[in-house]
């Protein structure tokens, strides 16, 4: 991670067009956060452990920050509205059984539009517990998701567990697809993809998760193209002397926004 960076520091292009930015923070704006908990049979060997794992770490937090809790097999079930209590959280987690198909998109598209109208006013983030396998069809698709992600400003990140033991013919479609729905979505809102194969390192993923929230920058900036209507790209680069973005550094910032008149 790395802290104290400054307007000076940061280069932004808009569609292809360097922006000049007006204002470089960190992001203070309290968190409303949904941990969205796979609750098909590849976490069920975590979620015991995964109830005081998640009462510590969500202690990290700032006592302002809220939570909510979804888990999600062949459908999507909202546990606990956005709150403040930690403790409520975890017992909530307790009553989590596991079986079931696994509907990912659904889960990420429910649970970004709960955060969009629970919460307007705060940063919105999603966790992610789960092997990533979809094995359900969604109602939504990966575009719609991804779209309600990006008007409501919801970053996504995902704690890849290590899942269960299937025959190949299930995960076909998944890798004839490519890395899946949640690698685009985590990559798009500016997310990551951390990797837990076991109980410690799953301590460790959430922890990193956690970190990253805490440490996010704010650039504030007028564009150039004043369109409205449609979808804005953005790409964002530290300058030459902090080194090559994909090697000596790498960013996660959101690939863009849909621009509306509310919104410019």
């Amino acid at each position: 991670m790395i802290e104290n960076l400054t307007r000076d520091d940061f280069t932004l292009f808009e569609d292809g067009v360097k922006q000049e930015l007006q204002t470089v923070s960190r992001d203070e704006l309290p968190l409303a956060i949904a941990l969205v908990i796979d609750r098909s049979g590849s976490v069920a060997p975590y979620i015991y452990e995964l109830r005081k794992i998640a009462e510590r770490t969500l202690e990290e937090l700032k006592s302002d920050d809220e939570v909510a809790l979804f888990s999600f097999a062949g459908d999507v079930r909202r546990i606990k509205d956005l709150t403040t209590d930690r403790r409520t959280i975890a017992d909530g987690i307790d009553s989590i059984r596991a079986g079931g198909g696994t509907d990912i998109v659904d889960a990420l598209y429910e649970s970004a539009s709960y955060l969009a109208k629970a919460a307007p006013d705060r940063r919105h983030a999603i966790i992610l517990i789960s092997d990533n396998q979809a094995t359900v069809s969604p109602r939504v698709s990966e575009a719609e998701t991804i779209k309600v992600a990006m008007e409501s400003e919801t970053v996504v990140y995902s704690i890849k567990t290590q899942g269960e033991n299937r025959p190949l013919a299930l995960d076909l479609p998944t890798l004839l697809a490519g890395a899946g729905p949640v690698a685009k979505i985590t990559r798009e809102t500016g997310g990551d993809i951390i990797n837990a194969t076991n109980v410690a390192s799953f301590n460790v993923a959430l922890d990193s998760v956690i970190s990253h929230l805490r440490l996010r920058y704010c650039l504030g900036y007028y564009p150039s193209n004043t369109s409205t209507g449609s979808f804005h790209s953005i790409v964002v680069r530290l300058t030459d002397r902090l080194g090559k973005a994909g090697s000596d550094y790498f960013i996660h910032a959101r690939r863009g926004y849909y621009a509306t008149s509310a919104s410019r």
